[in-house]
Parts: structure tokens; C-alpha cells; sequence
């Protein structure tokens, strides 16, 4: 798999070459990243619309701090409701629910989207592809869900893309 930059397309992996056919995935590159994060005449919710797959911009401590439309339509929420929300209370983990909330709960230590968005920003190594799987409470009641989560370091924050997503009993067939 090829790593490119979702906003100029360079190839982030140079040392991997250019396989045209090769699956593809996105991060960003560090010219791409200083656009974000200093002052420019987009703001950084415009910049990650610009990505197709839904992505998520979240402080060390956790927070979401943007998010583009396809995140908004992946969780059903406008921006404006899950601005300043933990992870797990975007997308609704009933692990968030228990005593402590997100985080604090025994479950919240093997939970692989947590694990690898605390792994990107102590080591700033990004993800690729990784497979997660999140029980969330949904309007007809708890269910499984899987995830192909991609994360990269920027400017000590971590977007988190979401590469592939589908219900339990599509992953099983």
C-alpha cells in the first residue's frame, strides 16, 4: 500500500516507490500541514473537506477539533454538536457511558482506535489500514462495527481517516 497526501497527492513513502496499481491511502505532508495548523485563508474544517474519507482531527488530549463532512455524515452529528467531545462520545462507544466516561474504563485500554491515536502521538509513526472494531449504541441498539482507521502525527494533533467501514455481520460473510 502507497501512502500519498490527500491534498497534493505527493507520495509520503518515497523509499516505496510508485506502484500505479498499488492500493492507495492518505495523509498529509509537512507542507500541507503547516497550511492547516498556521494562519491561512482556509480554515482547517475547508482542508479536511477536501478529503473524501471521513476524518477526524483530535488534541493529544483526545478531543476532536475538527472534522470533515464525511465524518459529520459517518457519525449522523453536525460539527457543531461533537466540537470538544472525546472520541468515544463522537461516536457514541457504550464503553463511553460507563462510570469515568471515555477513557476510563477498563475497556478504553483495549480499545485499538484509542491504542493507535495515543501510539501516533508518543511516537508520531502513523497507521496504515489498521483494523478497529467499536460496539456503539445506534438508534436500534448496540452494535458491532468495523473500521480501517489510517492516523498521522501533524503539529501534535493526529488526523485519523477512516479507510473502510461496515456492520459486523458484512465483516463475517
Amino acid at each position: 500500500m502507497r501512502r500519498v497526501c490527500g491534498w497534493c497527492k505527493d507520495n509520503l513513502d518515497p523509499e516505496l516507490g510508485h506502484e500505479a496499481d498499488a492500493p492507495v491511502t492518505h495523509g498529509i505532508c509537512s507542507s500541507c500541514a503547516l497550511k492547516i495548523t498556521t494562519g491561512t485563508s482556509r480554515s482547517a474544517r475547508e482542508m479536511l473537506d477536501l478529503v473524501e474519507e471521513p476524518v477526524f482531527l483530535l488534541g493529544e488530549d483526545g478531543v476532536l477539533h475538527a472534522v470533515n463532512r464525511s465524518g459529520c455524515r459517518l457519525v449522523g452529528k453536525d460539527a457543531d454538536s461533537i466540537a470538544d467531545q472525546l472520541l468515544g462520545d463522537v461516536f457514541e462507544c457504550v464503553n463511553a457511558g460507563l462510570p469515568g466516561g471515555c477513557g476510563a474504563s477498563i475497556h478504553c485500554s483495549m480499545c485499538t482506535m484509542r491504542t493507535t491515536l495515543l501510539e501516533t502521538l508518543k511516537t508520531g509513526k502513523g497507521t496504515s489500514c489498521l483494523p478497529a472494531t467499536k460496539n456503539i449504541n445506534a438508534p436500534d441498539g448496540e452494535r458491532e462495527v468495523h473500521f480501517l482507521i489510517s492516523t498521522e502525527k501533524v503539529d501534535g494533533k493526529i488526523l485519523m481517516r477512516i479507510e473502510a467501514v461496515e456492520p459486523a455481520e458484512q465483516a463475517n460473510n
